[in-house]
């Protein structure tokens, strides 16, 4: 599944942090969401991983708790106005069939949060589309990690310099 498990590389308060946030995605809770979080992962790797990013940020809000969106502050121009496509014609249709995705990847997700009894009321369209807007347009410097990079690599490096010695 799309959410690793905890890094035993991460200090003790940031992997009680991320335990807070993965309980909502963690796919070993119960069969029923097992299913959901893979029919929501599958959606989201069919048309834009984007999705997977805003589960993380629905999580997030969560495991802080539903008053203290930690997200409120970034600029929150609705994911699927924001186009890269050529003309206006075309650039109208990407919108359209992105909101669609976006829309579907919301119900999805809703179903995982539902799945866990989690409170899924203040996760609107408008909030769901205005945090992928945000990720995409702040996403530039936003590095998640990644079991290879964060525990992987370093074991690698660590065992070869004992090689070494």
């Amino acid at each position: 599944q799309f959410v690793s498990p905890v890094s035993p590389s991460l200090c003790s308060a940031c992997r009680s942090h991320h335990a807070a946030a993965h309980k909502f995605l963690c796919a070993g809770r119960s069969k029923q969401t097992s299913a959901a979080l893979s029919r929501f992962e599958r959606h989201a790797l069919a048309t834009h991983e984007v999705f997977l990013f805003g589960a993380r940020i629905a999580a997030e809000v969560l495991a802080r708790g539903i008053g203290s969106d930690p997200f409120a502050e970034l600029c929150r121009i609705p994911w699927h106005l924001i186009s890269d496509e050529g003309c206006s014609d075309v650039r109208a249709a990407a919108q359209r069939e992105a909101k669609l995705a976006a829309t579907e990847s919301r119900r999805l997700l809703l179903e995982v949060l539902r799945s866990v009894s989690a409170d899924t009321e203040w996760l609107t369209l408008d909030w769901w589309l205005g945090v992928l807007g945000a990720a995409r347009r702040n996403s530039v410097c936003v590095e998640l990690p990644h079991p290879v990079t964060s525990d992987f690599l370093p074991a690698l490096r660590r065992g070869s310099r004992h090689r070494r010695r």
